[in-house]
């Protein structure tokens, strides 16, 4: 939090927070966001949710600004198309095999996930990851169907991966990972860690920074079941 940002004074018993997860996110300027969250409380109160503003200036500190606002529940999106991951990639593929590689390096502990990326790419570490194993159980991709081979240099493919990983306490959690991949001397490599929500195949690649990291973070979360 930033340092002039007001803490709240709960007395003598402050409530305690059973769940919160992050469940949409708002670029209002460049390095800034509202993030709403979803805050239950231990015992039967109702779902509570909250509009965070939070900024970053490196890329890869954040901060909370000002104090959150309370709203109500928020409305789902409506109209746009459905995400357009609807080609299933062959699992023995090397379309599969650099996807599940990556992230296993870059979330499950693995390391060494900058080997992975593209020239010109980068992503700041998840370090240090929760992750001991990442299993990749249903890979799609945008656009035309593929069987994952890999194509002539500058081909670019859009995937949305679903995954199970597995924490250090044998806790398994569902997360969701958009990848922007090229092709380039005849490997795969990852352009740009998405949000896997865009809507059409033309959409523009966002970067893999950490602009990428809060889209992300909200649709992982949304499909934990929020």
């Amino acid at each position: 939090m930033a340092p002039d940002v007001p803490v709240p004074e709960w007395g003598e018993e402050a409530p305690s927070v059973e769940r919160v997860h992050a469940v949409r996110s708002t670029q209002v300027r460049k390095g800034a966001w509202s993030v709403t969250v979803a805050v239950q409380l231990v015992g039967d109160s109702p779902v509570r949710f909250f509009t965070v503003p939070v900024a970053t200036r490196s890329g890869q500190k954040f901060a909370v600004t000002a104090a959150p606002a309370e709203v109500a529940v928020p409305k789902a999106p409506s109209g746009g198309e459905e995400p357009p991951y609807r080609k299933s990639v062959p699992t023995t593929s090397p379309l599969a095999s650099t996807v599940r590689d990556f992230l296993n390096a870059y979330a499950g502990g693995s390391g060494a996930a900058e080997r992975y990326l593209a020239p010109g790419a980068s992503l700041p570490p998840l370090a240090p990851s929760p992750y001991e194993k990442v299993t990749v159980e249903r890979l799609m991709a945008a656009g035309r169907q593929t069987q994952g081979e890999v194509g002539k240099d500058g081909f670019e493919i859009r995937v949305r991966a679903e995954v199970t990983a597995r924490d250090t306490e044998d806790r398994e959690w569902p997360l969701t990972y958009g990848l922007r991949l090229a092709a380039r001397d005849g490997r795969w490599e990852v352009r740009a860690l998405e949000s896997g929500l865009e809507e059409s195949d033309g959409a523009k690649a966002s970067s893999a920074t950490s602009a990428a990291h809060t889209d992300l973070a909200g649709a992982s979360r949304t499909k934990a079941g929020w």
